[in-house]
């Protein structure tokens, strides 16, 4: 890499006011040395050209990958589209969502988001899967797998079937009844024990 600095003082006419400036610049070229009169040219089609004379290296915002912000803003509202539940049996220690597909993991979700981006934007999202899943982690209170505290076969059953019969949805609901009915029984019991229920 080679730099030439050159002390050039120019007469110069911009925005209809005459001014005269020192103008001290670093031009790098590569591996090609730049003679003074090359420097001078330079600087004076960027004068005329009324381009910015100061370093602009790494302040530019041509930025080829810049996400679109308004994927960020759909993600969620992606997420929650999509069959999800809140955690069952430990919903006071963990206040994220899950999806109830288990067929659903990272890839297809990043694959079903951009199509949805794209089918209510109208515009082509340009997001890396790195990228997505990067932010998804941080950001994204929804998981794929149940915890293990979680798991009811009764409920797990009702969620994954397609249709439920009458009998079905009656059953159900009486056994989330069963299920509040204990939590509040033990909450009672261990608060007459002293100790703090930890649910």
């Amino acid at each position: 890499m080679c730099f030439v600095k050159t002390g050039v003082q120019l007469g110069i006419i911009h925005s209809r006011k005459r001014a005269a400036k020192c103008l001290y610049v670093s031009i790098s070229l590569g591996q090609y040395l730049v003679s003074p009169k090359k420097c001078l040219e330079l600087l004076q089609n960027k004068i005329l050209n009324a381009d910015d004379l100061n370093d602009k290296r790494g302040k530019h915002k041509n930025r080829p990958n810049r996400v679109d912000p308004d994927a960020w803003i759909l993600l969620p509202v992606f997420c929650k589209t999509l069959p999800h539940q809140k955690s069952h049996y430990s919903a006071g220690d963990n206040d994220r969502y899950y999806f109830t597909n288990p067929m659903l993991n990272m890839t297809k979700l990043y694959e079903l988001f951009v199509e949805y981006f794209e089918a209510i934007t109208g515009r082509h999202l340009n997001l890396a899967f790195k990228t997505f899943e990067m932010y998804f982690i941080r950001h994204i209170p929804f998981g794929f797998k149940l915890p293990r505290s979680d798991v009811c076969n009764k409920c797990y059953e009702y969620d994954t079937k397609a249709s439920h019969t009458a009998e079905e949805t009656v059953a159900i609901k009486l056994h989330k009844k069963k299920v509040d009915a204990h939590k509040h029984l033990k909450a009672d019991i261990m608060e007459r024990a002293g100790k703090t229920a930890l649910f």
